[in-house]
């Protein structure tokens, strides 16, 4: 789900009272609601208002980068909302070139992910989408390899 949030008070309103209802289908229907971050600008709706509804995040990590967020800000984040980030999308971007290149294979990009997987520890991460886009074939199982290595290295997972 995309919420865009066109003008001030009334559009963050708008965004806000559209999300009630999916969220209330979802906890119908036993199901769990997330809501992922944009390259442009984090969390579209506020982290704070979404805090109250039931709904968790998924934290799409080259999306962060890409959008000029750092390891600092990312440490902040995860303080703040790390409980309740239970899916991490996981790909590499070349954020620190023009133009930016988005969801390469894991070691491609600049995002080292030893200090994002820190960063991480502790979290509610229960689920990682390894999201690449590569016609090269032989690059999905060494993909896949770095993943589970990086992800073994957060104890809570």
């Amino acid at each position: 789900m995309t919420l865009r949030i066109k003008g001030k008070d009334v559009g963050l309103q708008r965004c806000l009272n559209g999300l009630d209802r999916p969220i209330e289908s979802a906890h119908e229907l036993d199901t769990q609601l997330v809501v992922e971050n944009s390259s442009s600008t984090a969390y579209l709706v506020p982290i704070q208002d979404l805090l109250s509804r039931e709904i968790d995040f998924n934290l799409d990590i080259g999306h962060w980068f890409k959008g000029g967020r750092g390891y600092d800000e990312l440490n902040h984040l995860m303080k703040d909302i790390g409980h309740r980030v239970v899916l991490l999308h996981l790909h590499d971007t070349k954020y620190q070139a023009t133009p930016v290149e988005d969801h390469l294979p894991l070691g491609q990009g600049d995002i080292d992910f030893a200090r994002v997987f820190n960063l991480l520890k502790g979290s509610g991460i229960q689920w990682i989408n390894l999201e690449t886009m590569s016609s090269e074939q032989d690059v999905v199982p060494e993909n896949l390899s770095k993943a589970r290595k990086l992800a073994s290295t957060m104890q809570d997972i």
